[in-house]
């Protein structure tokens, strides 16, 4: 365990269980009430300290930057054809997208992780957290062997293989949205009678498994009812393959949702009190804002689609861009460049405290034209100035 991790729990009072098991939520009591100043925009602002530590300002701290949340279905499927929209890729383009990972610095998350504040608190020092899911519980994703053993070329045993090879600076994590078996879907991960102990063998080793429908249908026309249904159901059977599974994300079916956007709501909280998710997230978008940006809708949060080129291109833009979460490696704290300081949101997890470095966004230069009539320069003079946000 990395010591910002070690710190940050034994810090939280937080409690947990090999397997998934969840985490006691901190919230901050009166005793800390001393150390937020609140200004006009309900921002909590630290007091102490004033502003960011330089290793935080070396590195270029932003944990309110952009997060990376990666969409996977099949590597090297079997019968299968690669197609133009990245649905089953080859297995030497995926170990090319975690070779740039790794290279760069990112820290793969399982995707519930991401919105539990210790948790996304818990990335270490200058890393930014990614997220990779695969979605459908296919048979490419985790395949056995007959001794029992990982099918070194399934995702999951490429997963293994870098984590073995770089350790805690690639922890096992990746967020697996299954299907119940049912008329319309296959076993999970497509080997009849294994399916529990692959499930139990994930939840159990760190990894997510989690909801991505009863039967996959398009939600598009459905009603309240049907929506909890099409959750519930998911919820219910794979919990009797594996009892331990949180179960608390949800991924929309082809991106589809209801067309009656009334029932949005019962995606995230059962109207019964079943279940609970944490975020809904669609199919192919941009990256997605972090939690502590006020733009964050749990309802909708975007995945990178992995068809041919797609990722590169996203990769380098992204890497050039500079608008990537990137650790201060402080549990205590929320390290923020004050040219983003209009997006941070009062509403974030945790509610740390937030500590600011750099300059302020500034007013975008306008190019100075004579007006032809005082009509018109009464116009630009009610222009308001639009300022530069990332």
């Amino acid at each position: 365990m990395n010591t910002k991790r070690l710190t940050l729990l034994l810090a939280a009072g937080s409690t947990a269980a090999i397997g998934g098991a969840a985490f006691s939520l901190r919230t901050v009591d009166k005793s800390t009430s001393s150390l937020f100043a609140t200004a006009n925009t309900g921002v909590a602002y630290a007091q102490a300290p004033a502003t960011a530590s330089p290793e935080a300002i070396k590195l270029k701290a932003n944990e309110i930057g952009r997060i990376p949340i990666i969409m996977y279905h099949s590597v090297d499927e079997k019968g299968g054809k690669y197609d133009k929209r990245g649905l089953n890729i080859p297995g030497t383009a995926f170990r090319k997208h975690l070779d740039m990972m790794v290279k760069a610095g990112w820290y793969p998350m399982n995707a519930r992780d991401i919105y539990i504040p210790e948790k996304l608190q818990a990335v270490p020092a200058g890393m930014t957290p990614v997220v990779l899911t695969f979605d459908d519980a296919r048979g490419s994703q985790f395949w056995m062997k007959p001794d029992g053993s990982i099918a070194p070329n399934c995702i999951l045993g490429i997963l293994e293989s870098y984590h073995k090879k770089y350790g805690e600076k690639w922890p096992r994590a990746g967020t697996f949205f299954a299907l119940p078996k049912s008329s319309y879907n296959p076993t999970p991960f497509w080997q009849a009678g294994l399916e529990a102990k692959k499930c139990q063998w994930l939840v159990a080793n760190g990894y997510e498994l989690s909801n991505h429908s009863f039967a996959h249908k398009n939600m598009a026309p459905m009603n309240a009812a049907q929506v909890r249904e099409a959750v519930w159901g998911c919820v219910r059977d794979i919990r009797k393959l594996a009892p331990n599974a949180t179960m608390d994300t949800f991924c929309v079916p082809y991106g589809s949702y209801p067309k009656d956007k009334s029932t949005w709501g019962v995606i995230l909280n059962d109207p019964q009190g079943q279940y609970k998710n944490l975020v809904a997230f669609k199919a192919w978008g941009d990256e997605s804002f972090a939690p502590g940006d006020k733009r964050f809708n749990p309802k909708e949060v975007d995945r990178i689609g992995v068809d041919p080129g797609y990722f590169e291109h996203v990769f380098a833009r992204l890497e050039k861009a500079g608008k990537l979460y990137v650790s201060d490696g402080n549990p205590s704290t929320m390290t923020v460049p004050k040219s983003w300081q209009d997006f941070v949101s009062p509403n974030r997890p945790g509610k740390l405290p937030v500590v600011f470095y750099g300059q302020a966004a500034t007013p975008k230069a306008k190019a100075k034209t004579k007006p032809a009539t005082a009509a018109k320069k009464k116009t630009a003079a009610t222009v308001a100035k639009t300022m530069k946000h990332p």
